[in-house]
């Protein structure tokens, strides 16, 4: 890129630079603030040479630290460790011993969210299941995806790549039955959220507020549930006396409307708003509708890392 200056003088300015190092990309850019140097890595694969079990917030930081004394080498840093700025931070929660997941993520993938606009099964190479939701600007995405399927995924494709396998079975064996919630936070979404630079990695239990609040804003931690839920909720109303039980075709009809993306039956804000209110106390939701499997309703429980019974 040239720039010209206040004598008429043309100069060569460059823009941007990648170095590479041992162990990570160094990116030097020219930014309207002045000369910027970037890293982004993997953290886990770079401390423990894969990502099947994740870095706490003090392991993060050395992990960070080393990177930074590493890109010493070449650049003058302008700031120390704890002020450099974050611009992506994953943070994630696993859940443990987990069975028959592909149909409590076409369950859950069926309800709507809030202030959510993407909302996307996808099949991994493997055939791992995962679900997706996030805005349409990206500055946030929640996944909840079968560890132990993607670790085989990625494995099988290197083999056909490579002839070889570059995982060793004892990091596999780990992420057996394992399902990962991974939030990746961009720039904006970490300003929100207080997080802004190493220095604030330092609050490990913040961080997991975070991650916590953005598992309900997804409604990841929603009980569904398959038919023999909803006959239990029918034959308990049948038989309790409950006043309401005569609005129980209308509320299934709206949620229904919501497990197909349709307008609601009734187009009466006050109607609509009951009807769900009576679904939240009755326990129901849209994919109790239109659930493909049996049993009673489950949910991903944050706090025990497991699948319960709701």
């Amino acid at each position: 890129m040239h720039s010209v200056d206040d004598n008429g003088e043309v100069h060569e300015r460059v823009t941007s630079n990648t170095c590479a190092l041992p162990d990570v990309d160094l990116l030097v850019r020219h930014t309207p603030r002045g000369m910027e140097a970037v890293l982004e890595r993997s953290l886990p694969t770079l401390v423990r040479g894969h990502n099947i079990t994740s870095l706490d917030a003090s392991e993060a930081v050395e992990a960070i630290r080393y990177l930074y004394e590493q890109a010493a080498e070449v650049v003058d840093w302008a700031d120390d460790l704890g002020a450099l700025r974050i611009t992506r931070l994953d943070l994630d929660r696993d859940f443990t011993d987990v069975t028959a997941l592909s149909p409590l993520l076409y369950n859950l993938a069926r309800l709507p969210a809030r202030r959510t606009h993407t909302t996307r099964l996808h099949v991994a190479p493997g055939g791992a299941v995962g679900l997706e939701r996030a805005t349409p600007s990206r500055t946030w995405r929640a996944l909840l995806y079968d560890k132990q399927a993607q670790i085989e995924g990625l494995a099988s494709v290197s083999r056909q790549r490579n002839g070889r396998v570059m995982l060793t079975a004892s990091p596999t064996a780990m992420a057996v039955a394992r399902v990962r919630f991974e939030v990746q936070l961009h720039r904006d979404t970490l300003h929100r959220k207080g997080i802004r630079t190493v220095s604030d990695l330092d609050h490990p239990t913040r961080l997991d507020e975070v991650s916590r609040e953005f598992f309900r804003r997804v409604r990841f931690d929603t009980p569904v549930g398959g038919p023999s839920h909803l006959e239990e909720v029918h034959i308990r109303l049948a038989t309790s006396g409950d006043t309401d039980y005569k609005f129980l075709g209308q509320v299934m009809g709206m949620l229904h409307a919501d497990a197909l993306g349709l307008p609601p039956p009734s187009q009466s804000p006050t109607t609509i708003a009951r009807y769900r209110a009576l679904a939240l106390k009755w326990g129901l939701s849209a994919a109790d509708v239109l659930a493909q499997t049996a049993g009673s309703a489950m949910a991903f429980d944050y706090a025990s890392g497991r699948v319960r019974a709701a």
